[in-house]
C-alpha cells in the first residue's frame, strides 16, 4: 500500500515558522492567535491556517492551543520545543 506524499517543508512555512517565533518573543513567550501570525508572514489567514497545519501534524514544529482566553480570536500557536 503506497503512503501519501507528506507535504514538502517550503520557505513559505520558513516565514510562518518566523512570523509565529517573532510574535511569541514579542508577547513574552506567549502562544499566539492565528491572524498576529499571518500580518507577520505577509500572508493571507486562509494561507497561513493550511502551513501552520502542516507544521503541527507534518513537520512537528508548532503546537496549538485549542482553548483560549478569547475564543473569538480561535486558538492560539506556540513552536514546539526541541528535544
Amino acid at each position: 500500500m503506497k503512503h501519501p506524499e507528506l507535504p514538502p517543508y517550503t520557505e513559505r512555512h520558513e516565514e510562518v515558522l518566523r512570523a509565529l517565533a517573532a510574535a511569541e518573543e514579542r508577547g513574552g513567550g506567549e502562544p499566539v492567535h492565528l491572524e498576529e501570525i499571518s500580518r507577520g508572514a505577509g500572508l493571507g489567514t486562509d494561507e497561513t491556517q493550511i502551513l501552520l497545519d502542516d507544521l503541527r501534524r507534518v513537520h512537528h514544529r508548532v503546537t496549538e492551543l485549542a482553548g483560549s482566553d478569547r475564543p473569538d480570536l480561535g486558538p492560539r500557536f506556540g513552536t514546539a520545543p526541541r528535544l
